[in-house]
């Protein structure tokens, strides 16, 4: 019970930013798990060593310091350990192609054992809100490594010749140890080289980043995410082992996560999930979570716990998807519930009885 309190004060010391109050707290951690798990202490113990001496406490599990910008002293990545997280819903290709990835990396020694280089980069291209972000987190916890974030904010820079210096020495700094280097928005360091409007330091960068990827250590990873792959360098297509492109869902598939978003609702029934599914059709993942996000906090906040229909339409009305209207949501109501009264929709959507019986008169 100790522990869960230790616990429970140093996240709240973290928020609070009081480092007396987390390496205090970490000291009783370190304490309390000597004799049961000497392992967990030891890496406590290593990580406020680092701190001690003003390292970055990331080198206490084989980080160096991560790299800088020269001129601002601004860090050129964003660092993050496996942490887990649900798995992304994606189309019965993308998955596949994920697994046999995952099963490459796992059975690596005896792929290299026959001579055989296993898949150690992916292109990741889509719609904003498809989900290649979060799925660059989902591989970095599946396969238990690190995910290096590029920044591109700090990494680009006015004067001629730094971006490509910091590039190469992100590049560098994700190769030196086990890890996975995310480059998003690739486009805006990979475009075409027969660009006119660039200038040659962006030629040299794709130049840079061709050589590098042609180098890239077996035992490490990359993934490139963008939204504009027709702008992409041609050459650097053939730096990657996979080319994924991540869509917006199909039906069952948006049903499955309105399902799995919703599933703390216990009132929710098929008809409901069918009624958001037609609404939010083409819509990305991201979109959809985000309106189940809203539809959940509606309905916790309001006292009309029995009316759950009436939070589904009117989260579906303010976020507007596919321009919705009410004269089409009639019809669907009693196409997905043929028994629905007109008093019931009244209920659901608030429109007059009236408009309700005409809206339904009309194809």
């Amino acid at each position: 019970m100790k522990i869960k309190k230790i616990i429970l004060a140093l996240i709240r010391a973290g928020f609070e930013k009081d480092i007396k109050a987390i390496e205090s707290l970490s000291l009783s951690l370190l304490r309390l798990n000597k004799k049961e798990d000497p392992l967990l202490a030891e890496e406590i113990a290593s990580i406020l060593a680092q701190k001690k001496v003003g390292a970055s406490s990331y080198r206490s599990i084989g980080f160096n310091s991560s790299p800088v910008d020269e001129g601002s002293q601004t860090a050129l990545v964003q660092i993050r350990e496996p942490i887990s997280i649900i798995k992304p819903v994606f189309n019965e290709n993308i998955e596949e192609e994920f697994q046999n990835f995952i099963k490459e990396r796992k059975k690596i020694s005896e792929l290299l054992k026959y001579g055989i280089k296993p898949s150690n980069s992916i292109i990741l291209y889509g719609e904003p809100g498809v989900g290649k972000t979060y799925s660059a987190k989902w591989l970095s916890y599946k396969l238990d490594m690190p995910l290096i974030t590029l920044d591109l904010s700090a990494t680009i820079s006015s004067y001629l010749g730094k971006t490509g210096q910091n590039i190469k020495q992100v590049l560098e700094y994700a190769k030196s140890f086990n890890s996975i280097l995310f480059l998003d928005e690739f486009d805006a360091i990979a475009k075409k080289r027969d660009d006119q409007s660039d200038i040659g330091e962006l030629k040299r960068i794709v130049n840079i980043l061709l050589k590098e990827l042609e180098e890239w250590p077996a035992d490490n990873i990359v993934i490139a995410a963008t939204n504009h792959p027709e702008i992409l360098d041609k050459a650097i297509w053939r730096r990657f082992d996979k080319h994924l492109e991540l869509k917006n869902l199909d039906k069952k598939l948006t049903v499955d996560i309105i399902k799995k978003e919703l599933e703390l609702i216990k009132n929710i029934n098929k008809e409901d999930l069918e009624m958001i599914s037609y609404f939010v059709k083409n819509q990305s993942p991201a979109n959809i979570v985000k309106l189940c996000d809203s539809i959940k906090r509606r309905y916790i906040l309001s006292e009309e716990k029995d009316n759950f229909r009436k939070h589904i339409y009117t989260e579906l009305k303010r976020n507007n998807y596919n321009g919705l209207k009410d004269k089409e949501i009639c019809h669907y109501l009693k196409k997905i519930i043929p028994n629905i009264t007109v008093k019931e929709i009244v209920k659901i959507t608030g429109i007059s009885q009236a408009t309700i019986y005409r809206y339904l008169r009309e194809d």
